[in-house]
């Protein structure tokens, strides 16, 4: 019996692939539901946990002798509660923190909170000159235009200037002009 904890890439092609069929099959079914759900602020960020978060559960198995053990953090703005079976607390304890240390990771690339992420970088830089990014802020991009092709364009990996207007509204407590919005 294999009790390694099982560390997966971020999005495993046969799961993605299922979730595409999937995915379109919802989205002929409910296209305003979907449409509205992926334009939420959180979206791709709900996206990314719950297909991490089925990856990591996809791989572990669940013999006799396991244990459930149960992790929460606040992470990406969100409560990440990760459970997995293992034989021994150690283990799980290992198996979660490495989890969450990956989801911390994801995070310092892909904020737009943080100036200095790698993504902000990239949207400062790449008007001007080719920027080199991590394959992780590679694979992410690629996905999201995959999301974007398959939803007809409901995802939208380019709001971030839409996102940033709002935040900056309700700091201010006042509404985006009309022109900025359109």
């Amino acid at each position: 019996m294999n009790t390694d904890p099982c560390l997966v890439g971020f999005f495993p092609e046969s799961l993605m692939e299922a979730c595409q069929q999937e995915f379109r099959r919802e989205t002929q079914e409910r296209n305003l539901v979907v449409h509205l759900w992926c334009r939420s602020y959180f979206g791709w960020r709900w996206a990314a946990l719950c297909l991490l978060g089925l990856a990591v559960g996809a791989c572990v198995a669940h013999p006799t002798g396991s244990q459930r053990f149960e992790y929460f953090r606040i992470q990406m703005g969100t409560r990440v509660q990760i459970i997995l079976y293992a034989d021994s607390e150690e283990l799980a304890r290992q198996a979660a923190t490495a989890a969450f240390e990956r989801i911390q990771n994801l995070d310092e690339i892909l904020t737009d909170y943080n100036p200095e992420s790698e993504l902000m970088r990239l949207c400062r830089e790449a008007s001007r000159r080719p920027v080199p990014v991590s394959g992780d802020l590679l694979s992410v991009l690629d996905r999201s235009l995959g999301v974007s092709r398959i939803t007809d364009g409901a995802f939208d990996v380019t709001v971030g200037p839409l996102v940033a207007l709002w935040r900056e509204a309700r700091r201010t407590k006042r509404l985006p002009e009309r022109r900025l919005l359109a």
